[in-house]
């Protein structure tokens, strides 16, 4: 059986809140069948933006991006 190739998803994440943020990509790193790697990130007093980079199956990152859709964060796919 040959294993389908892993999907790669760059993201670009603004946080208005900054422990919400936090606690976000908490929950986005430990969750199985995805890795996740942060490219880039900038904080400032009030708000948190991010690069991220998703690595796992089809299936596994599009549960990441309908997880920040639904917690309205401003999401926004970088690259191809």
């Amino acid at each position: 059986m040959k294993l389908a190739a892993p999907r790669v998803v760059n993201l670009l994440l603004d946080f208005g809140d900054r422990l919400q943020a936090r606690s976000h990509l908490v929950r986005m790193s430990r969750a199985a069948g995805r890795a996740m790697n942060i490219v880039r990130g900038r904080l400032t007093p009030d708000q948190a933006h991010y690069e991220i980079r998703l690595r796992g199956s089809r299936r596994t990152v599009g549960r990441a991006l309908r997880l920040c859709r639904g917690e309205g964060i401003d999401l926004r796919v970088n690259g191809p």
